[in-house]
């Protein structure tokens, strides 16, 4: 009985540490990106490295906070990956050529003025601090 319940509290842990801070971050983008709204997959397939160009055809130029709680919870919800999995992934594309390295800010501001300063740039911050960001809603 023991190893069911602790198989039970192991289980929804995992599942409630991947929604938990699901709604906490909003990801925003560069002023004069005309995408306005994206799928929860195409998110997805832009932060695992698999879409690298926007739908007019720019390069997607991604950015990621170093480290933190935020970073590894906001990770977790988008991809479905913890922060080292996630950072494991892109290693292996820039290893193997496929992708180029999502631009690591040490915080929230440092994200807003990188994101501020480059067109077809993709970030995330906590919800009430996006500034003048544009701000992009996930369907």
């Amino acid at each position: 009985m023991k190893t069911k319940i602790k198989v039970f509290l192991f289980v929804s842990l995992l599942y409630w540490g991947n929604t938990l801070f699901s709604e906490d971050y909003v990801v925003i983008t560069h002023s004069s990106n005309a995408i306005d709204s994206l799928s929860v997959d195409e998110l997805r397939a832009i932060m695992l490295g698999d879409v690298n160009r926007w739908q007019g055809g720019g390069a997607v130029r991604l950015a990621v906070l170093k480290w933190g709680e935020f970073h590894g919870a906001t990770i977790r919800a988008i991809t479905g990956r913890r922060a080292s999995q996630f950072s494991r992934a892109w290693k292996k594309l820039i290893f193997t050529g496929q992708g180029i390295a999502p631009r690591e800010q040490g915080s929230v501001e440092e994200m807003l003025e990188y994101v501020a300063a480059n067109e077809g740039s993709l970030g995330y911050v906590p919800v009430g601090q996006e500034g003048d960001a544009k701000v992009i809603t996930i369907d």
